[in-house]
């Protein structure tokens, strides 16, 4: 429902006079929040600097919401560990022992 709503919204059939934004159930749902999953792939990285996973966790939240139109390939192509932090901002880069030992326990 909620999607045929937004579809319509874009289309010449909706009415100017209507508002046809909603809120769904899974709109409010913590884990689709791309902010929060770079959050969180952030500190899994952190922890695990070594964890291949991580690291391509980590690239491809990264890129999910600073470079959209990069290849998947390009984005775990940077979870090599020898080119990862280069696609990082360097303000994290720079702080990431500081960080790290911030949150280890």
């Amino acid at each position: 429902m909620v999607s045929y709503l937004l579809e319509h919204k874009n289309s010449a059939e909706a009415n100017p006079k209507c508002q046809y934004d909603v809120v769904s159930s899974e709109s409010l749902r913590i884990d689709s929040a791309g902010s929060v999953n770079l959050l969180v792939a952030a500190l899994t990285y952190l922890l695990y600097p070594d964890d291949a996973i991580a690291r391509a966790q980590l690239a491809y939240e990264y890129a999910r919401l600073h470079d959209p139109e990069k290849p998947m390939a390009a984005v775990f192509a940077t979870a090599n560990p020898a080119v990862f932090e280069s696609s990082l901002p360097g303000a994290f880069t720079e702080r990431k022992n500081i960080l790290a030992e911030t949150f280890t326990f």
